[in-house]
């Protein structure tokens, strides 16, 4: 079996807040963009952005 190797950790006080100004939208967007992952989760598909389904 192959061993595990460990690399280092990418994580830095500068790199949290690239992510943070990357990811700053508006709290109500969020929650929209969670809610229809959701239901592409539950139902396997979800509308495409011309509206057709897509699996």
């Amino acid at each position: 079996m192959d061993q595990l190797i460990l690399l280092p950790c990418l994580d830095s006080e500068e790199r949290a807040a690239q992510c943070r100004e990357a990811l700053d939208i508006p709290r109500q967007h969020a929650a929209d963009l969670g809610r229809t992952a959701l239901v592409a989760a539950v139902t396997g598909a979800y509308p495409g952005p011309a509206g057709r389904h897509v699996d």
